[in-house]
This record gives structure tokens, C-alpha cells and sequence, in this order.
């Protein structure tokens, strides 16, 4: 796919080139910290927090047609938070 007229690369400030097809991840760093939370001998509380970065991920042009026509979207500097639990009975 190539970029819409007149599309510009944020980053560089220069006309944008379309990805290679090859070039589709980036780097994601992930940390984790979870605790267990023993009721008894039978049942447990398991609790995660997650966080993570995003970062070094190609570029995604807005399709042609929209509202968005001249831009040019990326993941660079995202952060995503996640939190889970999980109850266990065993028996």
C-alpha cells in the first residue's frame, strides 16, 4: 500500500513511504507482579498486574477516503495496564 498524497512521517517530518510487508512488529517490554492469596488448603485468590510498552512499530496510514486521509498513525510510546484475578477451589 502507498501512503496518500501528501502523508507525513511524524517522526521525521519527511514524505512517508509505505512499510515494507516483511516490517509488521515493533518491540513490546512487559512486566508482571502477582500475588497468591491462599483461603485454605483447598482454595486460592491469584491476583496479576501487568504493564506494557510499546514501541519501534511501523507506521499505518489511514485509508484514503476518510476524514483522516493525510495521516499517519503509530504505536510508538504506547503503554497498556492490564489487571486480572482468578478464584481456584479445588476439591
Amino acid at each position: 500500500m502507498s501512503p496518500p498524497a501528501g502523508a507525513v512521517d511524524p517522526r521525521t517530518g519527511k514524505p512517508a513511504l509505505a512499510a515494507p510487508r516483511i516490517q509488521q512488529c515493533g518491540e513490546q517490554k512487559t512486566w508482571l507482579v502477582g500475588a497468591n492469596w491462599y483461603l485454605n488448603d483447598y482454595t486460592r485468590l491469584m491476583f496479576n498486574y501487568a504493564e506494557s510498552e510499546l514501541g519501534d512499530y511501523p507506521l499505518t496510514l489511514a485509508q484514503a477516503g476518510t476524514t483522516l486521509k493525510n495521516s499517519v498513525f503509530g504505536f510508538d510510546g504506547a503503554t497498556i495496564k492490564g489487571f486480572g484475578m482468578r478464584a481456584q477451589v479445588d476439591w
